[in-house]
C-alpha cells in the first residue's frame, strides 16, 4: 500500500482491513490446508461446521485473497481440505444418500458440474451433484 493511500483511509477503515485480512488468515487456516483439520473443530458435526464456514462468510472474508490461495491448491489436495469434505457430506445429507441420477439409495459421492466457485461451493451448491459410482462411470465413459 503506497503511504498516499495509507494516509486517506480513515482509522475505522484502516482497523476494518486488519479485521478481514485476519478472518481471512484465520478462516484459511482452518478450512483449506490440505489434509489437515484443527484440533479445536474435529469434534463438529457436519451441519456445525456448515454454520461456521457461513459465519465466516458473513463476517467479511476477503474473497479475491481466498480466491487467490486457492487457485494454488493441486485439485486433489483442494479435495482433502475441511472445507470440501464438509461441503461434500453437506451436499450427500441435502441429497439424502441418494444418487441424483439413478435414485438408488448407495454409496454416493459428491462431485462438481463446473469448478467455477471453487472455495465458494457452499453457495453453489447447485452446482453440484451426488452420484454412485455406477453412474459416475457411466458419464464419465462418454
Amino acid at each position: 500500500m503506497q503511504i498516499e493511500e495509507f494516509k486517506e483511509r480513515s482509522l475505522d477503515d484502516i482497523i476494518d482491513s486488519v479485521a478481514k485480512q485476519e478472518r481471512t488468515d484465520d478462516y484459511i487456516g482452518k478450512f483449506f490446508i490440505p489434509n489437515y483439520t484443527p484440533m479445536m473443530l474435529r469434534d463438529y458435526e457436519t451441519c456445525g461446521l456448515v454454520d461456521i464456514i457461513k459465519g465466516y462468510n458473513v463476517s467479511g472474508v476477503m474473497n479475491d485473497e481466498l480466491d487467490e490461495y486457492i487457485k494454488t491448491l493441486k485439485t486433489n489436495d483442494y479435495l482433502t481440505t475441511l472445507y470440501w469434505k464438509t461441503v461434500s457430506q453437506w451436499k450427500k445429507d441435502v441429497e439424502y444418500g441418494r444418487c441424483e441420477i439413478c435414485g438408488k439409495e448407495t454409496t454416493i459421492s459428491t462431485h462438481h458440474k463446473t469448478w467455477k466457485h471453487k472455495g465458494h461451493e457452499l453457495q453453489y451448491l447447485d452446482e453440484l451433484y451426488c452420484c454412485c459410482n455406477d453412474c459416475f462411470k457411466k458419464i464419465y465413459a462418454k
